[in-house]
This record gives C-alpha cells, sequence and structure tokens, in this order.
C-alpha cells in the first residue's frame, strides 16, 4: 500500500469503530461553531466517513468534503446524513476541486495535513484552502504536535495499545525518521483468529515550518492553541491547533 488512497480505502471498514464520531457539545465542534455565523458553507479536507462533518451538518452548518478515499466516501454516503453532505472524490492539494471563494471555513483536522507526504503538496493544501475561502474565511487546522511525536519515539520505533475491547486488540507499530520529518504506522488488528496490518503513513510539520506555509499561501495566523479548549500552545502541548484567515478584500 504505497499511496495515502490505498492506506485509507483499507482503514474504511474498520474506522468508525477506530474513532466514533465525535458529539456534538465536543470541544472541536463547539471551537469551530464558535467561531462561525449560522448556516454558512464549509468544506472539509479529508471529509473520510463524517466523524467531524456530521457534527458540524447537527450544528446547522452547510457541509462538503473531498476525499481521496472512495471507500471512505462510500460508507459516509451509507449514513443517514450522507445525504445532506455535498462530496468530491480526489484531492483537496489541487484547487480545481474546490469551489474557488465560496465556503466561510476550511476544515483540516485530525492530522489530515500530515497525510500528505511532500512538503510541497503541503503547501499546496493551504494555498488550495486559501483559493476555497471567501475573503475573511477562515481555515481551521488540527495536528498532533511535532514536538511530542517526536519525544514518543525516542528510539526511533514503539508499539502501543491504540483500542481494545472483548477478544480484540488494536496495536500501533511506529517507526519514526526524523530527517524526513516522517511516521511510518501501522495499524494491527488481532482477533476472531485473524491479524488484519493497515499501514499509515505521515509527513510531520513542525510549527515554524506551518507558520511559513501559511505566510506564503496569504494565510494570517489569527490564533494558535495546544487543544480545543483554548489553552496556549507549547512543546509539552499534545495538539497544534492554528486558526488561520483569509484577508478580507
Amino acid at each position: 500500500m504505497d499511496t495515502t488512497e490505498e492506506q485509507f480505502d483499507a482503514h474504511a471498514e474498520a474506522y468508525d469503530a477506530l474513532y466514533p464520531l465525535l458529539d456534538d457539545d465536543h470541544p472541536m465542534i463547539t471551537f469551530i461553531r464558535d467561531r462561525l455565523p449560522p448556516r454558512c458553507s464549509v468544506v472539509e479536507f479529508g471529509i473520510g466517513t463524517g466523524r467531524v462533518a456530521i457534527p458540524l451538518v447537527h450544528a446547522g452548518l452547510d457541509v462538503c468534503g473531498i476525499d481521496l478515499s472512495a471507500r471512505m466516501l462510500e460508507k459516509l454516503a451509507a449514513k443517514p446524513e450522507g445525504a445532506r453532505i455535498t462530496t468530491v472524490h480526489g484531492s483537496f492539494t489541487e484547487t480545481r476541486n474546490l469551489a474557488a471563494s465560496r465556503h466561510s471555513a476550511v476544515i483540516c483536522v485530525f492530522n489530515t495535513l500530515f497525510h500528505v507526504l511532500q512538503q510541497r503538496e503541503q503547501a499546496r493544501t493551504l494555498e488550495a484552502a486559501a483559493a476555497a475561502l471567501r475573503p475573511g474565511g477562515l481555515m481551521f487546522l488540527e495536528n498532533s504536535s511535532a514536538h511530542r511525536l517526536v519525544r514518543k519515539y525516542p528510539d526511533g520505533d514503539a508499539v502501543r495499545v491504540h483500542h481494545q475491547e472483548t477478544g480484540r486488540v488494536w496495536l500501533l507499530a511506529g517507526v519514526l525518521d526524523e530527517l524526513r520529518q516522517r511516521l511510518d504506522v501501522t495499524h494491527i488488528r488481532i482477533g476472531g483468529g485473524e491479524i488484519s496490518p493497515v499501514p499509515v503513513s505521515f509527513r510531520y510539520v513542525w510549527p515554524s515550518e506551518l507558520r511559513l506555509m501559511a505566510q506564503a499561501a496569504g494565510l494570517d495566523l489569527v490564533e494558535e492553541h495546544g487543544d480545543w479548549s483554548g489553552a496556549p500552545y507549547d512543546t509539552s502541548s499534545r495538539l497544534h491547533i492554528c486558526v488561520l484567515r483569509k484577508p478580507p478584500v
């Protein structure tokens, strides 16, 4: 599985069990909703099976999304809220896949930017977001803190339990390459007499690098936090959350 599309197609079957829907009152949903006008249009990069999009629909937002994985989008379409969400199968690094200057917000969370594995393509993601936003529109970015990621792999690799239920366990086995800013993780599902490995790859981004990408894309950094409750970001933070704004005309 060499491509992100193949990796997430393989994840589609078990994804909802591993990462259930966020409740409407989850801090992320509240944080986003409180910064946007009612019933505005938002686009989610890497919409997947709707983990974030469906609660945003429940919060009264007009949601559309784009994803490389056809299997993930099929899972979303089969849900009751799927009929209310317009989706595009394709890459969010390509501006031609997005409606120009239409949206009040771009949502790019849960390490979606990190799943873009080349620095130039990550920069293109921010450029595509800027092109999709109305003047004054916001981009919400959530990634794991690069500082903390590196500390989790002091010897370059580690194995941990990600999820456990009766008769089944999911392990994470990761290998980190600091020179390439690359983390390759295999989700290993063990249960029912089977062992199912599914890989996922990341290119993590340092905060200073992300700020430069945003500036080059014409987006202003207006907020930076270490969690969705608004705590300040520092090197001990688990998350790196940024709110970027496309300057008003």
